[in-house]
């Protein structure tokens, strides 16, 4: 209840149906991926780490490069894709309070600067 969704609870109904989780509740940007990164026994890394209910982007594997170089090269890569709706859709819903709530902080901030500059 406390990720703000785009639609009413029947459009979430039928997105949760579909896994598609996030799909209404998407910010403008992913605040968590920056500081997430997982390896799985293989060594490859995806840029999601707990909070992702799917990996759907491997980035590359930590064998090839190091934990540093990995993590770096992820985040140099991915930010720009995210969110997407191509695998942004079932991310899990904690991850998106935490990014609408990021989002609203850094909007009252911006917006107290703006009307500070006019006085």
């Amino acid at each position: 209840m406390r990720v703000k969704h785009k639609g009413g609870l029947d459009a979430y109904t039928k997105a949760s149906a579909e896994g598609l989780y996030g799909k209404l509740a998407l910010s403008k940007h992913c605040y968590v991926a920056p500081t997430q990164a997982a390896f799985i026994p293989d060594g490859t890394q995806y840029m999601c780490g707990c909070h992702a209910i799917r990996h759907l982007l491997p980035l590359g594997n930590i064998k090839d490069r190091s934990m540093f170089d990995s993590i770096r090269a992820g985040i140099n890569t991915a930010l720009n894709e995210v969110p997407n709706e191509d695998y942004c859709t079932g991310c899990a819903l904690a991850t998106l309070y935490i990014n609408q709530a990021v989002e609203a902080k850094l909007l009252e901030k911006i917006s107290e600067l703006l009307n500070g500059s006019k006085m």
